[in-house]
């Protein structure tokens, strides 16, 4: 069995909560398109088979979205997926922007090594709740590690900044996606989020060798970086549905008011 280091990203929904402009999944280059499908359980199982097959395991998978937590068989997915834990993975990550607390949710959190969320200027209120709520302190950060991520400004992919110079080459050296942002799907690998986006430049199941090849080659830089300059314009977060995000913001906080601690 071969560890692929870095993360993988599994993109379950392109479906949010939240309206980020610019997002890499559902605002791709700021211009509404949307890069992934609703991950179905087949597609959760060949990924599992085709690891198994390949005799290949990952660092770390990360569940993403959209918000993942919204897909339809979200607890489904997180327990059939925990029983291959050591097999196909060696840590799970829940990426989250935490305005889908239910049952569900809470329960999943035993299954995760760690639990991202990301708060937004429409959302830093809702973080606030959680830690006061008590929820943080007698619960989620006793059944996973918990790390707060402020988005405050978003990339705008394919925009230069003129205080940079690109190259290819300094393009792939400056970018974290290589390492971070992988993608698997259930027929390629794609080396950084972008590539998926783009559906450029992924690699088969086909060859368990060029697979460690592809992901272990870490000073070959992928053709699409001649024309992805990184880092890219930064520009301050804004939504693209603004009335929406802000009462999904105030559903959610009111959920969390209404959540009876202790939970068992």
């Amino acid at each position: 069995m071969y560890t692929l280091s870095g993360n993988f990203d599994l993109q379950l929904t392109p479906a949010c909560t939240l309206s980020c402009k610019g997002c890499s999944t559902t605002d791709y280059m700021s211009i509404g398109n949307t890069i992934c499908n609703l991950m179905t359980r087949s597609d959760l199982e060949q990924i599992i088979n085709n690891l198994i097959d390949n005799k290949l395991k990952v660092e770390t998978l990360t569940f993403l979205g959209g918000e993942p937590t919204i897909h339809p068989n979200f607890l489904e997915f997180v327990k059939y997926l925990h029983k291959f834990k050591g097999v196909v993975y060696d840590k799970l990550i829940l990426h989250s922007n935490a305005t889908n607390i239910t049952d569900d949710f809470l329960e999943s959190l035993e299954y995760f090594d760690i639990l991202k969320i990301s708060t937004y200027p429409v959302s830093v209120e809702l973080k606030n709740e959680i830690i006061k709520s008590g929820l943080y302190d007698y619960f989620i950060s006793k059944n996973v590690e918990v790390l707060f991520r402020h988005q405050f400004y978003f990339y705008n992919y394919g925009v230069e900044d003129e205080n940079y110079t690109y190259t290819q080459e300094l393009n792939w050296e400056r970018c974290f996606m290589k390492d971070s942002c992988r993608v698997i799907t259930p027929d390629k690998i794609y080396r950084c989020a972008l590539a998926y986006n783009e559906r450029k430049e992924g690699v088969n199941f086909t060859d368990r060798q060029s697979i460690i090849n592809y992901i272990e080659n870490q000073n070959k830089p992928l053709d699409l970086c001649k024309n992805c300059p990184f880092p890219p314009k930064v520009t301050e977060w804004g939504s693209n549905h603004n009335e929406r995000d802000k009462k999904n913001v105030d559903l959610a906080i009111h959920k969390i008011r209404n959540i009876k601690l202790p939970i068992n």
